[in-house]
């Protein structure tokens, strides 16, 4: 009886240990990218909700740079974290992601992209991460992995088949690792350990210190009323005595609106029929 007892227990134990200490909340999942709002149960706070310009997370996206030794011979290559069509898929939902976090969830991200080699045979490579601002205001990118090779020979696995999918590893536990966030400017640091040891992948960037500023106005949330009304259209643009003219001006703040995410395409498309009716 004592025995069948322990083993219950044990058993609990190890289910318990098993059971995941995050929730996830889906902002956008494609084949090859998966961004989700991601809650952390361990008690870590951050300074979110946190608005920043998608222009301006791109350019901090474009600007880390990473080195992978591999071999016998620690052979180091190097490049560009993100490719360029990866910034633009990943930036807007990252930072809405970021805008509809709190102190207790940040966003998560996992990408996939192929890379031709110079014998011309393509390989596909996987790239994971968390995005979040420290409470001293920071904003922190940390990594699980960067542009990892997916073997695609065993099983038959090609580009219609691979699939972006999150990983079981905590990107602010990798103390280790054969790849290495390099080329940083001053401003942009590694996070450091209780021990002093920098974290290989994980770095801290002070936006008020660098040219990364994010000084323009932040990007304002969605508004509970998605469309926009004829009223505020005309309340923000100047009048004209020209009604084409007029109509122009209204056409060019919605297409505004929409490239700062302000309203979506649906919204856009619903108000510019309306509007380009007025000129029949």
């Amino acid at each position: 009886m004592r025995f069948t007892a322990f083993i219950f227990v044990l058993c609990m134990i190890l289910v318990c240990s098993c059971t995941t200490k995050y929730e996830r909340s889906p902002i956008q999942t494609q084949q090859k990218f998966v961004v989700a709002l991601e809650k952390n149960k361990t008690g870590l706070n951050y300074g979110h909700p946190y608005e920043i310009r998608i222009e301006t997370f791109k350019k901090i996206m474009a600007s880390l740079k990473y080195d992978h030794k591999e071999g016998v011979f620690n052979w180091a290559k190097k490049g560009d974290v993100f490719q360029k069509k990866e910034i633009e898929r990943l930036a807007g939902p990252v930072v809405e992601a970021l805008s509809k976090s709190d102190h207790s969830s940040y966003a998560r991200f996992v990408s996939l992209s192929r890379k031709k080699s110079l014998m011309l045979f393509t390989t596909f490579q996987q790239t994971e991460g968390i995005v979040f601002r420290d409470e001293a205001g920071k904003l922190n990118f940390a990594f699980s992995q960067i542009n990892k090779k997916i073997d695609t020979e065993e099983g038959g696995v090609d580009e219609t088949t691979l699939k972006a999918e999150f990983s079981g590893k905590d990107p602010v536990m990798v103390e280790k690792s054969n790849t290495t966030l390099v080329q940083m400017p001053p401003e942009v640091k590694r996070h450091v350990s209780e021990n002093g040891r920098a974290f290989p992948m994980w770095v801290a960037i002070d936006l008020g210190k660098t040219s990364f500023q994010n000084t323009a106005p932040a990007i304002a949330k969605e508004p509970e009323n998605k469309f926009v009304q004829t009223k505020e259209v005309k309340e923000t643009v100047p009048q004209h005595a020209d009604k084409k003219e007029e109509v122009r001006e209204k056409l060019r703040y919605l297409k505004t609106l929409l490239d700062e995410g302000l309203i979506s395409e649906t919204d856009y498309d619903t108000r510019k029929n309306v509007l380009l009716d007025q000129l029949k």
